[in-house]
């Protein structure tokens, strides 16, 4: 029994060796599992992950093109539609388009760029046409079009029915004429005329056919007549061509008659106008309201009203007198009609400048200090004249000849230039010396003066100026030719020294050119 037994102990020891191994199975398999299930979840994690990042890039991208549907109705089709003219677009659409207005500058469809540029136009265009577009820029305060395609196009068919109705008045005109040309040819066309005496001829001769030989006479006698009809025809065609020709030539003459009466009556128009506006050498700009005790400053009637400005000069004449006592320079404008000036020059005692003129430098004293030996006084009352400086409308006058204003052998005719254009003066024309003394600019009606220097000129109101005595050479010539000019223009001829005289400038006292660069 023992022996039995033995083979049985050892079958029973051997058990828990299966068990193990399969339970190590079990695990291992249990931990390939785990594993496996590990990697799976991770795995889907990350699509979780994935998938809920693009379903949040697609709600971003559908939340813009929401966004961009939203613009698109609020902000371009509503615009669309005022530009095509629709009259239910209310007042809640424009508001929201004008609240929309920031965005949609971002996303601006190409579309929608392009036809801006041709409907409300194209700053950036070479075209007149272009730049203003088909109904006009579009006004970003209001968000409204200047007008609508309905409306351009209901005035561009205005235009086009316009345009019908005059093409079908010309084409009525036109079928009155050729009625009325087809009339004319009826009743004086020779060829017609001519084709009536032929029929009758034929008539005639049929007729001599049927009569006898005994009717000759009679024949002959209707030939005759014929023949009568024929010159009396032509006579009459002559006497309307006569007739129409005589009349044509008094409609031609009358026309130039006409004309030029018009003409002479456009000249003298022009000549009363100009006399009723001219600026007049001897008319008076203002006067003395007050003197100084020194005599050396006055008040002159003159002022901010009447725009004058610092600097300005003034010859001082007594009433009713040609000969100027003083000239003086505005320093202070006091007041509207008040102005301080400064006393330049007084005229020297009269017997002691027989034989000089006021355009003379002998004529003055310049020094304040030898004033009182003058004894010429200015009073309350005298008057003062600028002809180059009017209140409220500009001077223009012209220049001719070399502008020595110093006596030193140069021309400061652009020194003149600017002293004329600080006071306000238009220089209309001037003889260039840098080009062979071309005219620059012309006199006009509306020329004042012509100013001439270097040259003989009348100087007294109305005196003639004969422009043979203006030098020879193209200066002189040129000097001539605007003299002639300016007296067929009713333009005043003055000399330089006097011009200066009358606007109480002192020739030595001119400012000094400035040399050209």
């Amino acid at each position: 029994m023992a022996a039995a037994n033995r083979p049985r102990a050892r079958a029973t020891r051997s058990e828990p060796s299966s068990s193990n191994t399969a339970l190590i199975v079990v695990l291992v398999l249990s931990m390939l599992a785990n594993v496996g299930l590990g990697v799976m979840w991770y795995l889907s994690q990350e699509k979780i992950t994935n998938a809920e990042g693009k379903a949040r890039q697609d709600q971003a991208v559908a939340a813009k093109a929401k966004e961009d549907r939203d613009i698109l109705d609020n902000y371009y089709l509503v615009m669309l539609r005022q530009w095509i003219g629709d009259e239910k677009v209310s007042d809640t659409e424009v508001e929201a388009m004008k609240a929309t207005h920031p965005k949609a500058q971002n996303i601006t469809p190409s579309w929608y760029a392009s036809l801006m540029r041709t409907i409300v136009g194209d700053n950036s265009a070479t075209e007149k046409e272009a730049q203003a577009g088909f109904i006009g820029p579009f006004d970003l305060t209001t968000f409204k079009p200047p007008s609508t395609l309905v409306a351009r196009i209901k005035g561009l068919d205005g235009q086009l029915d316009a345009l019908r109705k005059q093409l079908a008045d010309r084409d009525d005109q036109l079928a009155k004429l050729k009625r009325d040309f087809d009339d004319w040819k009826k009743e004086y066309n020779p060829q017609i005329i001519e084709t009536k005496v032929r029929d009758e001829q034929r008539r005639s001769d049929a007729k001599l056919q049927e009569v006898t030989k005994l009717k000759d006479d009679i024949i002959k006698n209707l030939e005759n007549k014929v023949a009568l009809v024929a010159k009396d025809v032509e006579k009459m065609l002559a006497d309307q061509k006569t007739a129409a020709d005589g009349e044509l030539r008094k409609v031609k003459s009358d026309y130039e008659e006409q004309l030029a009466s018009k003409e002479t009556e456009l000249k003298d128009l022009i000549q009363k106008i100009k006399s009723a506006e001219r600026v007049s050498l001897d008319q008076p700009r203002g006067k003395i309201v007050k003197v100084d005790g020194a005599g050396e400053q006055v008040y002159i009637n003159l002022g901010s009203q009447q725009r004058l400005a610092p600097q300005t000069t003034f010859a001082v004449h007594g009433p009713g007198s040609p000969t100027p006592k003083a000239r003086l320079e505005v320093i202070s404008i006091v007041g509207p009609n008040l102005a301080l000036c400064r006393v330049k020059q007084l005229a020297r005692p009269e017997a002691s400048r027989e034989g000089v003129d006021s355009t003379s430098e002998s004529f003055w004293v310049s020094d304040p200090r030898e004033f009182w030996r003058t004894r010429t006084q200015i009073l309350e009352g005298d008057l003062v004249y600028n002809p180059a400086w009017e209140p409220y409308r500009q001077v223009r006058v012209g220049l001719a000849g070399i502008f020595d204003l110093d006596n030193d052998g140069q021309d400061d005719l652009r020194t003149f230039m600017q002293v004329l254009q600080n006071l306000g003066v238009e220089v209309d024309m001037y003889l260039d010396p840098a080009d062979d003394f071309k005219a620059k600019g012309r006199l006009s009606y509306q020329t004042e003066f012509l100013i001439v220097a270097g040259a003989p000129v009348g100087d007294r109101p109305g005196q003639a100026t004969d422009p043979r005595a203006m030098g020879v050479g193209k200066l002189g010539e040129s000097i001539a030719n605007q003299v002639r000019e300016a007296q067929a223009k009713g333009v005043e001829v003055i000399s330089l020294p006097r011009f200066l005289d009358r606007m109480g400038y002192s020739v030595s006292r001119m400012p000094r050119a400035t040399p050209a660069r």
